[in-house]
């Protein structure tokens, strides 16, 4: 006795067919779409042998570097890659620096207490004299 499959299977299998490929073609659409990692473009300005020392530091996720090397008294800079829009950086392009600032702060402060200028425990409105500060509530 031969059994025949039961009439849903043809559609169970048409089905499950139909999602085997979209899963396919959704993935190589999302392979294809997705976005690629920059890194500075071929352009750079200033010192050739600080921009070369900045394009091998440059790592993926950065359009553009831009750096000033003070040595001896005299300043260096260079800069590689662009913008973000296309527009090669210099040295005089503005940036935004991030936290850099945080960690430049706290070094300008250490040489102050090394000098003797400020101690740790010193409060602003001490060392900055001449401007009104608020008074805290404690």
């Amino acid at each position: 006795m031969v059994v025949a499959p039961p009439a849903h299977a043809g559609t169970a299998r048409r089905v499950l067919v139909a999602v085997l490929a979209g899963a396919v073609l959704g993935g190589l659409l999302g392979w294809l779409v997705a976005p690629v990692p920059v890194s500075p473009g071929p352009s750079s300005t200033g010192d050739p042998a600080l921009a070369e020392r900045l394009r091998a530091v440059a790592g993926p996720g950065q359009h553009g570097l831009a750096a000033a090397l003070v040595a001896g008294g005299a300043v260096t800079t260079a800069a590689v890659g662009d913008d973000g829009r296309g527009t090669a950086l210099t040295a005089a392009t503005p940036m935004e620096i991030g936290s850099v600032t945080k960690t430049v702060t706290g070094a300008v402060l250490a040489g102050l207490e090394r000098r003797g200028v400020v101690r740790a425990g010193d409060r602003l409105r001490d060392v900055v004299p001449g401007r009104e500060w608020a008074r805290s509530a404690t």
